[in-house]
């Protein structure tokens, strides 16, 4: 797929070795949709092969051929912001509602009072403090 030749079923292939979800196949109200907006978090579907159901003796070459990406990818959960919301007396806030400026999607603290956001590089205001992504 990485190398964006079409499917042996016909199926277009994938330019620069990515494809649109939608446009492989529609998914209206899946998993990433609701994750992203109500459960503060961003779910992906990799695709790895054209075919849906690889046999289990095949499934240890994906990891061969794709580990040093996973991993790459699975770095990125520390870019954007992060942090703890904490009252004035200094106890953790659970629940607490934040938003980007700017941005339509609100998002929630955890229980611990735990906060993230996964952000491209750029400036950002968040609780009317502004803070650099790299």
């Amino acid at each position: 797929m990485h190398r964006g030749d079409a499917c042996p079923d016909g199926t277009p292939g994938f330019p620069n070795g990515t494809t649109n979800g939608a446009k492989w196949y529609p998914l209206v109200g899946g998993m990433q949709d609701y994750n992203y907006i109500w459960g503060n978090c961003v779910e992906i579907t990799l695709e790895l092969s054209c075919c849906k159901y690889p046999l289990r003796q095949e499934l240890p070459s994906y990891w061969t051929q794709n580990k040093k990406s996973l991993l790459v990818y699975i770095a990125q959960v520390h870019r954007g912001v992060r942090g703890l919301i904490m009252d004035t007396s200094g106890n953790l806030v659970s629940r607490a509602t934040l938003k980007v400026k700017g941005r339509d999607v609100t998002f929630k603290s955890s229980k611990r009072g735990e906060y993230w956001r996964l952000l491209l590089p750029g400036t950002y205001t968040l609780g009317g403090f502004d803070f650099l992504c790299q």
